[in-house]
């Protein structure tokens, strides 16, 4: 029995109890669910079966069908992560083929690997033909749609949050199909070259499925859901709807102004939603049919007049810029750079120059 399956299983086990030991939320569930999958392979090789047509029904369990459930699993997981309030998923479509492939490697199991079965197996389905290319396709599809969401998601997140971070951002989530191209294609080429006397070609795909379910803990273990539930973060809501756009214009930027709530560097929509006691529905469609801004605009926009101010006040350059931007509400230096850039045509320092000047 191969070592690699002592530690794949380990090593899984191990963070599936991190992550269920921490304060669960349902795509913590999915990743779970995913990690058990992952450890299927190791499994597989711990029994030390060669070929499973010689293997009892029990064992017959575990087969490679499983590999077809990474992108189903990516894709629900990045929907439960990013979404927002009770809004339903549908998981059931996205197992059929999962469902269909089980069964049929219950009933006809055959040997397989990432090219299909081995040319010594007579299998009656030709669907088995090219299994681990069918595999990789699906993969591949399920990342375009995941990155396809998540591009959605990092514009929407500018109407909710006034601050940029991996957390609610998710570039760990994007590199996925990036790795999983990555570790694919190391494979194929480790295939088709003369390191195969050396190395076996079964412990390089252990490893692969090792490194990625690792990826998966390290990230996992801290990501939570983006948005909170709207009943744990809007009891304080008192909206008069009878109220019209100006009054609660003015009540938004009172609160902004007066209050400095820009000053909070993770301060997010739920927060001036409780403040004002203006939903966070009609917070959007305030700033953006009346002020043409979203969220994080509105919100920087106050930061940066506030670093503005600060520079101008500060004539003997006591402070440098990046402490008056913490100190304004930014907690990124490359995001107040470029928003500063954009907004006033230069740098902060080629600011800071010109007003000697």
């Amino acid at each position: 029995m191969n070592i690699l399956a002592y530690l794949g299983i380990s090593h899984i086990l191990f963070g599936i109890v991190l992550i269920l030991s921490k304060e669960r939320e349902k795509p913590d569930y999915i990743l779970t669910a995913w990690l058990t999958v992952l450890m299927m392979p190791f499994v597989e090789q711990f029994t030390g079966r060669k070929d499973p047509a010689d293997a009892g029904l029990i064992v017959r369990f575990i087969n490679p069908s499983f590999t077809l459930l990474n992108g189903p699993f990516l894709y629900l997981y990045i929907r439960e992560v990013t979404k927002q309030e009770n809004r339903s998923i549908h998981y059931a479509p996205h197992f059929l083929i999962f469902i269909l492939y089980y069964i049929l490697l219950i009933l006809y199991p055959a040997p397989l690997n990432p090219g299909g079965p081995r040319p010594s197996s007579d299998v009656p389905f030709t669907v088995f033909k090219y299994f681990g290319a069918f595999s990789a396709l699906s993969f591949m599809l399920y990342g375009l749609c995941s990155i396809w969401i998540l591009k959605q998601h990092r514009n929407r997140i500018k109407e909710t949050y006034a601050w940029q971070s991996g957390r609610i951002t998710l570039f760990w989530l994007t590199l996925i199909p990036v790795l999983f191209i990555g570790l694919l294609s190391m494979i194929i080429l480790f295939e088709n070259s003369f390191l195969t006397k050396w190395i076996e070609i079964g412990n390089l795909h252990l490893a692969a499925f090792l490194l990625f379910a690792l990826y998966l803990v390290f990230f996992g273990l801290r990501q939570k859901k983006i948005f909170p539930e709207p009943e744990k973060k809007e009891k304080k809501r008192t909206e008069a709807r009878k109220e019209g756009s100006d009054l609660l214009l003015i009540k938004l930027k009172g609160a902004m102004e007066e209050k400095k709530l820009f000053l909070n560097p993770r301060l997010s929509v739920y927060d001036l939603a409780m403040e004002t006691g203006i939903s966070r529905h009609r917070i959007s469609m305030l700033l953006n049919e009346n002020l043409s801004m979203n969220f994080f605009q509105f919100v920087n926009r106050y930061r940066l007049e506030e670093v503005c101010r600060a520079m101008k006040e500060d004539t003997e350059w006591k402070h440098n810029i990046l402490e008056l931007a913490y100190d304004a509400g930014f907690n990124s230096k490359s995001s107040f750079n470029s928003l500063f850039k954009s907004s006033y045509g230069q740098t902060p320092s080629q600011y800071r120059k010109s007003l000697q000047s």
